[in-house]
């Protein structure tokens, strides 16, 4: 890297890395003859419209949409994790079959939305994404979601509806997660629901096998609830419907 180059860098409070990262997504984007970043006025949007790309480091650097409809990219760069100030991801109507799982390492976003492309597979920890509003995959082709989804809490608008294989989504089966050993060694999980105690947490295991989860209690912020409350607790009543055979793929919250 060249002083001149090096001088921007400091200049714009950005590392090496940080620059190279740039120059990366800028390089991408004229591969895929992306369209250039415009903003135009909206009367519902606030900030605007946005759509394209820009390339100019300090635009992209501080990037808060990112909106690429009917681009025809088959893929994202990893590079798209480091936009940090990201707050929407929108992709609508691309040929993608897979996100990078740098994705799951922006922290503001918000929004995100990609109907109408081809993916199959979402990142296994697309649940640190703690700050998603709204996420929006239909008319996919998504067979399962990840243990992670379970995390997310702040979601107000979901949509999995019209996946390509015609069937329904399977959503994270918690019972079968617990017999299989999944949460054996996550303590926050287990502290929840008052089961950190070997004998009681093996107890509850047989008491999957033998009972109809309706019927299960556990101990919830030191109170005896069924497991089902508890679940609805801690991760919201779609999921705790899922335990009795309910799926992502009917959930709309608009």
């Amino acid at each position: 890297m060249g002083l001149m180059t090096i001088f921007k860098s400091l200049f714009n409070n950005r590392s090496e890395e940080e620059e190279k990262l740039l120059d990366k997504l800028i390089q991408w984007a004229n591969n895929n003859n992306l369209p250039q970043l415009k903003i135009e006025k909206h009367h519902s949007i606030k900030g605007g419209y946005h759509e394209g790309i820009p390339r100019n480091k300090n635009k992209l650097f501080n990037l808060h949409t990112l909106n690429l409809p009917n681009c025809n990219l088959d893929e994202l760069p990893k590079e798209i994790g480091k936009l940090k100030n990201l707050k929407k991801l929108w992709l609508d109507e691309n040929n993608l079959t897979k996100l990078p799982n740098e994705i799951c390492n922006l922290n503001l976003l918000e929004e995100l939305y990609i109907p109408n492309n081809n993916i199959e597979i979402l990142p296994e920890n697309i649940g640190k994404l703690n700050n998603l509003v709204e996420i929006n995959f239909k008319n996919n082709n998504i067979k399962s979601l990840p243990i992670s989804m379970i995390l997310i809490k702040n979601l107000t608008k979901i949509n999995f509806r019209s996946q390509l294989h015609g069937k329904k989504i399977s959503t994270p089966d918690i019972i079968s997660l617990i017999l299989s050993g999944v949460f054996d060694d996550d303590v926050e999980f287990r502290k929840k629901i008052s089961m950190v105690d070997e004998f009681k947490w093996n107890n509850l295991k047989n008491q999957f096998r033998n009972v109809s989860a309706k019927d299960i209690k556990v101990f919830f912020d030191r109170e005896e609830v069924s497991y089902l409350k508890a679940i609805e607790n801690m991760y919201g009543k779609e999921i705790a419907d899922a335990q009795l055979g309910s799926n992502f793929f009917e959930i709309g919250k608009f």
